[in-house]
């Protein structure tokens, strides 16, 4: 009989160490010119409260020191920028006995394909998607933006939010009179739902039609009468 002796297999130690963690910036804080606002103190603030956010909860809750010794900055300094970031509303904080809690905020401008960019003017957004940022999340937020881009439909979202969707169509006539109509994406107040043209509809952006084409709010020029309908 031969015995066959197995060798017993040790799992090695590392012999080095490295910290490849990352967390995520979207282009758009750049492209809006949010960073350019918030100035390099402020946004390192941001950088240095979205390190120590929780992957799966997305709470954030390192001490005012700790962010200043991170980022160099004072402690004073730090205070202000936190207050900034929460006004630019990109961090949310809430206060639990003496110590802060913060969570932070995605915004994404969502521009209307069919729109131009007029010289000398900023281009400005459709609508604004958010959602509270969450490492865990962030790839199902994205599907969720894209799913919105491809289909103009929000209705079965449920981590991002949109805001400010409108379409703005002036409707001029002979002699310089016209009507403007805003269509507006949500609940709310709105008056004036008929005169809308096929054309009219047809010109709005692809996938607009599906969510309230209908609802309109009619301003004429002589006229300011919410009740009053074209």
């Amino acid at each position: 009989m031969v015995r066959v002796m197995s060798k017993k297999h040790t799992k090695q130690s590392p012999l080095f160490e490295a910290k490849a963690s990352w967390f995520h910036v979207f282009n758009s804080m750049v492209e809006t010119g949010d960073v350019a606002k918030m100035g390099p103190h402020t946004f390192t603030v941001y950088c240095i409260i979205k390190r120590y956010v929780n992957f799966e909860y997305g709470i954030s809750f390192p001490k005012i020191e700790t962010i200043a010794e991170d980022s160099g900055i004072s402690e004073r300094k730090v205070k202000s920028c936190v207050n900034e970031l929460v006004s630019l509303g990109y961090v949310a904080r809430t206060k639990k006995g003496r110590k802060n809690f913060y969570k932070l905020r995605e915004k994404i401008p969502v521009y209307d394909k069919k729109s131009y960019e007029i010289e000398g003017e900023e281009r400005q957004p459709d609508a604004i998607a958010s959602w509270e940022y969450v490492p865990l999340k962030v790839r199902a937020a994205t599907e969720e933006l894209k799913d919105f881009i491809m289909t103009g439909s929000d209705d079965k979202f449920s981590i991002i939010r949109i805001d400010r969707l409108t379409v703005n169509i002036q409707e001029v006539h002979e002699g310089g009179h016209g009507n403007q109509y805003n269509l507006v994406q949500g609940d709310g107040p709105v008056w004036g739902r008929e005169g809308l043209t096929q054309e009219l509809v047809d010109s709005l952006p692809e996938g607009f039609v599906k969510l309230k084409c209908q609802e309109v709010l009619m301003n004429k020029e002589n006229d300011k009468n919410p009740d009053s309908c074209c």
